[in-house]
């Protein structure tokens, strides 16, 4: 599927003309009209009996062939072919779960009390951005007269297809500006968002660490300053650094586990519920991997704090640290 050019319209008459020069122009493969486009959609209520309570759900008005041109695949029943549809609607694949059945096809469904028949299925697609769950959606029949949006599917380059739009739109309407946009773009906008929490979490994981190491590094310096003439006597009597390391950071050690499983617990709670529970339906679990990975530098950073240390109070000549002792 290649990219999809849309154009909003100032006045639906426009469409007429400019549907019919942009399905000859070499190179475009597509072209349709609709009253909304993805990421547009609003909220209704669908009810298969008078009674119900109905079922909330996301609806599009759109042309004959719009679901083929932005690429929404049909796998049951059939396409709209013009008025006579005007009473019957597509749905997707979600909505027919949570209607019970995949098997719907010349049911009647109640939309704001007036009833619908279904005459196709369509696979689930993206409705808002990348964090919500894919809708449960209807598309209905809309004529020319109530198109507000006209989509290209070109076969080449999408700058080209947005150039030929937009030559072509001038040429029609010489005095009316020109509101093409990459229907992507509202994809783009979530990405972008998503870009700028990933790096506040970076920042505040950075500063975090940082500050912890901060912290750390001023009790260790106060537990080697007190132990200095300890180290120093040990180095008398033979002892290496990397004991002397290993022998100072056990003191740390439970207080290092201790803060990994309560950080762990906190960060399971905040992300599992609160990030991945609220903001993104779709995501990745958290796995041991991550958990192996906090710990591992939960443990450097100390040791290299440690080794630091030691290294600095064991290179200074035993005599002059028991003196100053």
């Amino acid at each position: 599927l290649h990219e999809i050019q849309v154009t909003s319209l100032n006045d639906p008459d426009q469409q007429n003309e400019l549907i019919e020069v942009l399905s000859k122009v070499p190179g475009i493969n597509e072209v349709a009209g609709s009253n909304q486009i993805i990421g547009q959609s609003f909220e209704v209520t669908v009810k298969t009996e008078v009674e119900d309570y109905g079922l909330p759900v996301r609806q599009l008005g759109v042309g004959i062939n719009y679901l083929q041109t932005i690429g929404i695949e049909l796998v049951h029943g059939r396409g709209f072919k013009g008025d006579s549809d005007r009473k019957s609607i597509i749905i997707n694949q979600k909505m027919a779960s949570e209607l019970g059945h995949n098997d719907l096809l010349g049911e009647s469904l109640i939309i704001q009390d007036s009833v619908y028949t279904v005459i196709g299925i369509v696979k689930n697609h993206k409705e808002f951005g990348l964090t919500g769950e894919e809708p449960a959606c209807i598309f209905s029949y809309v004529g020319p007269e109530q198109y507000g949006y006209v989509s290209v599917e070109g076969a080449g380059n999408s700058s080209e297809t947005f150039s030929s739009m937009e030559q072509i739109w001038y040429q029609l309407n010489p005095n009316q500006p020109f509101n093409g946009f990459a229907q992507s773009m509202l994809i783009y906008k979530q990405l972008h968002i998503n870009s700028i929490i990933r790096n506040l979490c970076l920042f505040l994981a950075v500063a975090t660490m940082i500050m912890s190491a901060a912290g750390f590094f001023s009790i260790v310096s106060l537990s080697v300053q007190k132990r200095t003439k300890e180290v120093g006597i040990r180095k008398v009597f033979g002892a290496t650094i990397s004991h002397m390391v290993r022998l100072i950071l056990k003191d740390f050690v439970v207080y290092i586990f201790v803060a990994f499983v309560v950080g762990s617990l906190l960060a399971t709670l905040l992300i599992e519920g609160v990030l991945f529970g609220q903001f993104y339906a779709y995501h990745m679990q958290l796995g041991l991997a991550s958990f192996l990975m906090a710990l591992s530098i939960m443990i450097l950073i100390p040791g290299l704090t440690v080794g630091f240390k030691v290294f600095r109070a064991a290179s200074a000549n035993p005599v002059n640290t028991l003196r100053d002792e």
